[in-house]
């Protein structure tokens, strides 16, 4: 910091920048949103763990009923539905007409058989949900801005409302996360007092 020449030359320099940490709070609480679900994401898709750093409950191993719309890789579904269906497998005729397959060893089975890995819940199969997770302002004032981490739309906020029911918040931080981003947020106002 420089060498001032008086009080209020050192009271004007800091309000300056009092109010360029104001002007600039909005544009830096959305980027600590965005790299918050940036190490949230990194958590679940690598460890499969919540903020308690616990191993979210596994996918389900309930039998479940598939057909092949189930699948995301029809080439998977053509090895279960194709010309010689499974022969094996129990099938249910549903009042449509639609014939599904009782798939034993439920959702995770699902997955396995779809080429996504299943050995612990990572919230992912096609992207979609934690492309559409993203950080909103939700409120702010003179003092603070309060940012908010949700899905962009009513389909991706209901499967987050549905995960929080099963497995509780997943979008919330570690303390270790938290610390990351305190430093990160603490960085960036010292930079404007250099």
């Amino acid at each position: 910091m420089a060498i001032f020449n008086s009080i209020s030359a050192y009271i004007e320099v800091l309000r300056q920048r009092r109010a360029q940490i104001i002007a600039e709070r909005r544009k830096a609480a959305l980027q600590i949103g965005v790299e918050a679900i940036a190490l949230v994401k990194l958590r679940i898709q690598t460890t499969g763990k919540n903020a308690e750093n616990e191993q979210f409950k596994g996918y389900s191993t309930n039998a479940i009923l598939v057909g092949s719309s189930s699948f995301d890789n029809q080439s998977n579904a053509k090895k279960i539905f194709g010309k010689r269906k499974n022969k094996k497998a129990d099938w249910v005729t549903l009042p449509s007409g639609a014939r599904l397959q009782v798939l034993v060893g439920g959702y995770k089975k699902l997955r396995e058989l779809d080429g996504y890995q299943a050995g612990y819940v990572d919230f992912t199969r096609t992207g979609e949900f934690w492309r559409s997770i993203a950080a909103q302002i939700e409120s702010e004032d003179n003092e603070r801005t309060l940012v908010i981490i949700k899905a962009r739309d009513e389909k991706n906020q209901a499967k987050l409302d549905s995960f929080a029911t099963k497995r509780g918040n997943i979008l919330l931080l570690t303390s270790e996360e938290q610390e990351i981003l305190n430093e990160i947020s603490a960085n960036r106002i010292l930079k404007i007092f250099e």
